[in-house]
């Protein structure tokens, strides 16, 4: 299925590229399957659940029976429309951090500023994060 769509890509120049990610849920102590498109133009990953892509496939192949057919109209679908292309303002994971929440347990105040890496383990930005604990008059009585 990857390998259809990239040939696709490949055939109407549309510089994407796709591939299977493993994703590691720390948490769930189990791993998510996804697919990851990778623009060679903004040079941005953007990750996608398999049903999204299943989705997106079905659009990618109607799209590239009008390229084989030599009907242009692919060539003005909008890039909001665009299945192979995702847009720039979307939200995405980049990544995850990793931090203990133990010193709230003796009422310190903690600020750090965390790496951000990838599935790769590939720093992709960092997080300034402060906590501390909740004043009294804050708690709420139910």
């Amino acid at each position: 299925m990857i390998g259809e769509v990239n040939a696709m890509s490949c055939a109407m120049d549309k510089k994407v590229k796709f591939e299977i990610v493993i994703i590691p849920d720390d948490v769930k102590r189990r791993k998510t399957a996804m697919v990851e498109l990778f623009s060679y133009v903004t040079s941005c990953s953007y990750l996608m659940s398999r049903e999204e892509f299943i989705s997106r496939k079905y659009k990618m192949e109607e799209m590239y029976q009008m390229f084989v057919e030599e009907d242009d109209s692919w060539k003005s679908v909008e890039p909001s429309e665009d299945p192979f292309q995702e847009e720039g303002n979307k939200e995405t994971v980049i990544g995850t951090v990793a931090t203990s929440l133990k010193s709230l347990g003796y009422l310190f105040e903690q600020e750090q500023t965390l790496t951000i890496t990838n599935y790769q383990g590939i720093s992709k930005g960092e997080l300034r994060v402060e906590y501390f604990p909740c004043k009294r008059e804050w708690y709420c009585h139910h």
